[in-house]
């Protein structure tokens, strides 16, 4: 008993241990039966005018890089596809149960579905003719790539950096018509995100395939079955904001404050000059991150250009209004009704700027004006005046009418310096109007 006993343990044992042994001969023997006479140049259907259906889908990993000068991307994906072989099935009862197998792909017919718009620069498969493919009894093929893709994608880049783009890849067979081989996806989501890296400059919003159909070349008859697959990518704001939009309004409202600086302090035009080559340094860091495009220019770019006509502008009216301002002489061509114009109209903007208006009196006392050697006509006119204020009016017109005759006295001089403040601080008003209201055009582009 005890005999019969270990007999029986010793037989337990060994069977499974017998089934291993001869397993990989009833695989090669399992491999030898479906490969003997089997065609990989042939479509694998028992009925030669039959469709092959090839289900199709991606498994996207990570975002490589994106290169918006060249309307490119880079990815690194899965690609997932399965078709039925009926010249490769069959019973597994009579190969120990043996439900699946694997083979070499050059054995077997493969479908020559491929990424329609892939760029071709580097490797499409990284490991083509390595990996194996998994067929089941029933006939089932399974074939996995993993894929470094580059594709086409055309940036869209009106609102950079608040931008979101949509690139698309179309994967079809490249002979084969859809009477011959139909593309479907495998499941739903047709694209699997879950395994997706996360990137440091692109958020994924959206994955999805729909299924289309290209129409046929002249050479050829039927339509061609596509599966196309879109990725919606937004990307993140933050760095941009913090390097370029924060800095740009920046500046833009730096070379605001020129018109403030006093005429008499030596760096005003250093000031201004400074910040414009800012602006042009600006606009070139711009230029790095977005495509060589003239159709359509980022909102940013032209705020920056617009941020440049401005710095611009105060730079010209800065080096007229210095000139003016020690320079009173240059005024002189003006007409006396001009000039009497200008004064007035700086005397009333004086009030509402706080400026202290000239007093013609400390004037008079200051330049030293012997108005006793006035012409005989001037004195009979000075004798006509019967208030204090008609006085001190005439004196005003009096100064005016002197610059006309070239001569030029401090009178002359302080009226024209008061003059220049009084414009130094309209233009000022005038310039932040001008950023204010392009701040509000390109506001709308930017909110959600």
């Amino acid at each position: 008993m005890d005999i019969c006993k270990h007999l029986s343990l010793c037989i337990l044992f060994i069977s499974p241990i017998q089934s291993i042994l001869t397993h990989p001969t009833v695989v090669m023997n399992l491999t030898e039966y479906l490969l003997e006479d089997y065609d990989a140049n042939v479509r694998p259907l028992l009925n030669p005018l039959g469709k092959i259906t090839v289900t199709h889908t991606f498994i996207l990993k990570q975002l490589i890089r994106t290169d918006p000068r060249s309307h490119t991307i880079r990815l690194y994906l899965h690609e997932y596809m399965s078709w039925v072989d009926e010249y490769l099935t069959w019973d597994p009862q009579q190969f120990q149960n043996i439900t699946w197998i694997t083979l070499k792909r050059e054995d077997l017919w493969l479908p020559d579905v491929m990424v329609i718009n892939h760029l071709g620069r580097d490797n499409y498969y990284m490991r083509e003719n390595t990996i194996p493919v998994k067929v089941t009894s029933s006939g089932r093929v399974f074939m996995d790539n993993p894929l470094r893709l580059s594709i086409i994608c055309f940036f869209q880049m009106k609102d950079f950096p608040f931008d979101s783009q949509r690139c698309e890849t179309t994967v079809g067979s490249w002979v084969l018509p859809l009477s011959a081989l139909e593309v479907v996806n495998w499941k739903r989501p047709c694209i699997d995100t879950t395994q997706f890296m996360t990137n440091s400059e692109w958020i994924l919003d959206e994955a999805y395939c729909e299924k289309v159909s290209a129409p046929p070349l002249e050479h050829q008859q039927g339509s061609f079955s596509r599966l196309k697959y879109v990725i919606r990518l937004r990307r993140r704001s933050g760095y941009f904001t913090r390097i370029i939009i924060i800095p740009t309004t920046l500046i833009s409202f730096l070379s605001l404050l020129v018109f403030q600086l006093p005429a008499e302090n030596g760096e005003k035009l250093g000031f201004i000059i400074s910040l414009f080559v800012a602006q042009v340094f600006n606009i070139l860091l711009i230029s790095e991150f977005i495509p060589i495009n003239s159709l359509q220019l980022p909102v940013i770019s032209q705020y920056c250009l617009f941020s440049i006509i401005i710095t611009w502008l105060s730079l010209i009216f800065s080096v007229l209004l210095l000139a003016g301002y020690y320079s009173p002489h240059a005024f002189n061509h003006l007409s006396v009704d001009t000039q009497r114009q200008i004064y007035n109209l700086c005397r009333f903007l004086a009030k509402y700027y706080f400026l202290p208006v000239p007093n013609i009196n400390e004037i008079k006392r200051l330049g030293k004006i012997d108005l006793e050697n006035s012409t005989e006509t001037d004195m009979n006119m000075d004798s006509t005046l019967g208030s204090a204020l008609d006085r001190m009016e005439f004196l005003e017109l009096r100064f005016l009418d002197m610059s006309i005759e070239g001569m030029v006295d401090d009178a002359q001089i302080e009226i024209w310096r008061f003059c220049v403040r009084c414009l130094d601080r309209t233009l000022s008003i005038v310039f932040v109007a001008l950023n204010l209201a392009a701040l509000v055009l390109i506001l709308p582009f930017y909110l959600p």
